[in-house]
């Protein structure tokens, strides 16, 4: 056909998503061309087929995800909705995302070394990682703990973390100025955690008012506003000598002339 159109069907792989198979399997895998997997890791997003493609193989194929906003991507009041696009990764963007992620756990190792008691949003703020909301990165801290504790260079105690023998092991490898390119950095360089405000005492606090005394009170309220009306209302209608009327539902009062 002209233009060689194609139609791209998503599916959800498997419960366990151990074979990128969709879902229903054989009957749909035999009516289609090519099955391509996306698969996400630290990296990035890497894009093959599994199980069955017509055509000429080829290499798996990397994509970094970058949240973005564009100026006609807008909400109805006018704000700025985020978005994900898929950049392309050649060989050697894959390097440097793999030296930054290596980079990442040598500090944390070295964190850990240092203070193992710590937990993921201090070890991130002492580090000096931080999000774009000034809120602490802890999840990247998380990200290269599950990398070193899958790697047997960390083990969960009581306190926190621990270092295990591969892990000290590890540190020793590590060259001179490697750890002082990590701890003399002023960004990475370990700090002061600032401890977290504690709440006032409950006899400092204000007390807490339930939704039942804000109704009596609000009540109590109108109800005083309604009787300076009449008051103000009935005043002016002796002095006019004319009768005055008020609802009983509201808080305007109205003049009317005596019978």
């Amino acid at each position: 056909m002209p233009g060689g159109p194609t139609v791209l069907i998503c599916c959800h792989p498997t419960k366990n998503a151990e074979s990128l198979v969709p879902r229903g399997g054989g009957a749909f895998l035999n009516e289609v061309d090519g099955n391509l997997t996306c698969k996400r890791n630290d990296l990035a997003v890497e894009l093959h087929w599994y199980g069955k493609f017509r055509g000429p193989d080829f290499a798996p194929m990397f994509f970094q995800l970058k949240v973005v906003t564009h100026e006609r991507l807008k909400d109805s009041e006018g704000n700025l909705i985020q978005t994900v696009v898929a950049l392309s990764l050649s060989d050697e963007g894959m390097r440097d995302i793999s030296e930054h992620r290596r980079a990442d756990e040598d500090q944390v190792l070295l964190s850990i070394e240092e203070n193992p008691a710590l937990s993921s949003r201090d070890r991130a703020q002492q580090m000096g990682w931080f999000m774009r909301s000034g809120d602490p990165y802890h999840m990247r801290v998380v990200r290269a703990e599950k990398v070193l504790e899958k790697a047997k260079l960390i083990t969960k105690n009581r306190d926190g973390w621990e270092l295990t023998k591969h892990g000290q092991q590890e540190i020793t490898k590590l060259p001179p100025e490697r750890r002082r390119a990590i701890w003399c950095n002023p960004v990475t360089a370990p700090r002061a955690v600032v401890p977290t405000p504690q709440k006032p005492p409950r006899s400092v606090r204000r007390p807490h008012q339930s939704p039942r005394a804000k109704h009596c009170q609000q009540t109590s309220a109108h109800r005083m506003e309604r009787r300076f009306t009449r008051r103000i209302i009935s005043s002016a209608a002796r002095r006019v000598n004319v009768k005055s009327e008020l609802p009983l539902g509201g808080l305007h009062g109205f003049v009317t002339n005596a019978p």
